[in-house]
Protein backbone atom coordinates (compact mmCIF):
# COMPACT_ATOMS: atom_id res chain seq x y z
CA UNK A 1 0.00 0.00 0.00
CA UNK A 2 1.26 3.67 -0.72
CA UNK A 3 -0.70 6.49 0.39
CA UNK A 4 -0.77 10.04 0.79
CA UNK A 5 -3.22 12.06 2.93
CA UNK A 6 -5.30 15.07 4.03
CA UNK A 7 -6.32 15.26 7.62
CA UNK A 8 -9.78 16.01 9.07
CA UNK A 9 -11.52 17.43 6.06
CA UNK A 10 -9.13 21.06 5.93
CA UNK A 11 -6.85 20.36 3.34
CA UNK A 12 -3.79 19.81 5.75
CA UNK A 13 -1.37 17.49 5.65
CA UNK A 14 -0.35 15.43 8.53
CA UNK A 15 3.32 16.01 9.21
CA UNK A 16 5.22 12.78 10.07
CA UNK A 17 7.42 13.84 14.21
CA UNK A 18 9.35 10.45 13.46
CA UNK A 19 10.65 7.35 11.90
CA UNK A 20 7.31 4.81 10.88
CA UNK A 21 7.78 2.18 13.37
CA UNK A 22 6.68 -0.90 11.93
CA UNK A 23 4.68 -3.81 13.91
CA UNK A 24 3.49 -7.48 12.91
CA UNK A 25 6.39 -8.04 10.20
CA UNK A 26 5.39 -5.17 8.28
CA UNK A 27 7.96 -1.82 7.07
CA UNK A 28 6.87 1.22 6.02
CA UNK A 29 8.98 4.43 4.74
CA UNK A 30 8.01 7.90 3.51
CA UNK A 31 9.16 7.62 -0.19
CA UNK A 32 9.15 9.51 -3.90
CA UNK A 33 6.43 7.46 -6.21
CA UNK A 34 6.95 9.00 -9.50
CA UNK A 35 3.15 7.93 -10.55
CA UNK A 36 1.42 8.71 -7.46
CA UNK A 37 -1.42 11.04 -7.59
CA UNK A 38 -0.49 14.23 -6.11
CA UNK A 39 3.12 15.05 -6.52
CA UNK A 40 5.32 12.25 -6.38
CA UNK A 41 5.48 11.83 -2.19
CA UNK A 42 3.67 8.78 0.17
CA UNK A 43 3.97 6.54 2.53
CA UNK A 44 5.00 3.17 1.44
CA UNK A 45 3.46 0.42 3.71
CA UNK A 46 4.78 -3.27 3.19
CA UNK A 47 3.23 -6.17 4.62
CA UNK A 48 4.96 -9.17 3.98
CA UNK A 49 3.58 -12.11 3.28
CA UNK A 50 3.75 -14.36 6.53
CA UNK A 51 3.34 -11.29 9.14
CA UNK A 52 0.86 -10.89 11.52
CA UNK A 53 -2.88 -10.18 10.29
CA UNK A 54 -2.72 -7.27 12.53
CA UNK A 55 0.49 -5.61 10.89
CA UNK A 56 1.07 -2.09 9.78
CA UNK A 57 2.76 0.79 11.09
CA UNK A 58 2.33 3.83 13.26
CA UNK A 59 3.94 7.03 13.65
CA UNK A 60 3.50 10.18 15.59
CA UNK A 61 2.65 13.44 14.01
CA UNK A 62 4.54 16.53 14.64
CA UNK A 63 0.77 18.58 15.75
CA UNK A 64 -2.39 17.62 16.76
CA UNK A 65 -4.92 16.03 13.85
CA UNK A 66 -7.24 19.28 13.38
CA UNK A 67 -10.45 17.03 14.19
CA UNK A 68 -13.78 19.45 14.92
CA UNK A 69 -17.46 19.13 14.68
CA UNK A 70 -17.62 17.91 10.94
CA UNK A 71 -13.96 17.75 10.92
CA UNK A 72 -13.91 14.09 11.49
CA UNK A 73 -12.51 12.34 8.41
CA UNK A 74 -9.11 11.59 6.61
CA UNK A 75 -8.77 11.09 3.18
CA UNK A 76 -5.71 9.69 1.35
CA UNK A 77 -4.93 8.05 -2.21
CA UNK A 78 -4.12 4.90 -1.74
CA UNK A 79 -2.21 2.75 -4.41
CA UNK A 80 -2.62 -0.94 -3.31
CA UNK A 81 -1.40 -4.39 -5.07
CA UNK A 82 -4.69 -6.37 -4.14
CA UNK A 83 -8.04 -5.70 -5.31
CA UNK A 84 -10.31 -4.82 -2.46
CA UNK A 85 -8.10 -4.81 -0.22
CA UNK A 86 -9.68 -3.42 3.48
CA UNK A 87 -7.05 -1.02 5.49
CA UNK A 88 -7.70 -0.09 9.10
CA UNK A 89 -7.12 3.74 10.06
CA UNK A 90 -5.83 4.35 13.78
CA UNK A 91 -5.88 7.78 15.78
CA UNK A 92 -4.51 7.67 19.44
CA UNK A 93 -4.50 10.59 21.73
CA UNK A 94 -1.90 10.84 24.85
CA UNK A 95 -3.85 9.13 27.17
CA UNK A 96 -4.00 6.25 24.92
CA UNK A 97 -7.87 6.97 23.93
CA UNK A 98 -8.15 5.85 20.48
CA UNK A 99 -10.72 5.25 17.69
CA UNK A 100 -10.00 2.54 14.77
CA UNK A 101 -12.17 2.38 11.57
CA UNK A 102 -11.86 0.47 8.78
CA UNK A 103 -12.00 2.16 5.29
CA UNK A 104 -13.97 1.36 2.60
CA UNK A 105 -12.28 -1.34 0.17
CA UNK A 106 -9.47 0.07 -2.50
CA UNK A 107 -10.34 -0.61 -6.05
CA UNK A 108 -8.66 -2.82 -8.63
CA UNK A 109 -5.33 -4.47 -7.80
CA UNK A 110 -2.23 -1.69 -8.59
CA UNK A 111 -4.35 1.43 -9.33
CA UNK A 112 -4.50 4.49 -6.73
CA UNK A 113 -7.99 4.33 -5.18
CA UNK A 114 -9.25 7.45 -3.01
CA UNK A 115 -10.16 6.03 0.51
CA UNK A 116 -11.84 8.24 3.48
CA UNK A 117 -11.59 6.88 6.79
CA UNK A 118 -14.68 8.15 8.99
CA UNK A 119 -13.15 9.02 12.68
CA UNK A 120 -16.90 10.07 13.80
CA UNK A 121 -16.13 8.71 17.23
CA UNK A 122 -12.89 11.03 17.97
CA UNK A 123 -13.59 13.44 21.14
CA UNK A 124 -12.62 16.78 19.92
CA UNK A 125 -12.02 17.51 23.23
CA UNK A 126 -8.38 15.36 22.90
CA UNK A 127 -5.30 15.84 21.18
CA UNK A 128 -4.54 12.87 18.62
CA UNK A 129 -1.53 13.11 17.34
CA UNK A 130 -0.57 8.98 16.68
CA UNK A 131 -1.36 7.43 13.73
CA UNK A 132 -1.18 3.95 12.85
CA UNK A 133 -2.38 1.63 10.06
CA UNK A 134 -3.31 -1.64 9.10
CA UNK A 135 -3.31 -2.44 5.30
CA UNK A 136 -5.01 -5.28 3.82
CA UNK A 137 -6.16 -5.91 7.96
CA UNK A 138 -6.58 -9.82 8.72
CA UNK A 139 -5.06 -10.95 5.67
CA UNK A 140 -1.42 -12.31 5.44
Amino acid sequence: MHGRGEAAGTQDEVAVDAPCRAIGGCHGAAEYFAGSSDAGNALKIVKPTGGEVWGGIYFGTSSAIAFAAGQKKITAAVYSTRANALIKFKVEAADKTSVEVVGPSTGAANTWSTVTWDLADVDTSKVYSTIAITPDADVV
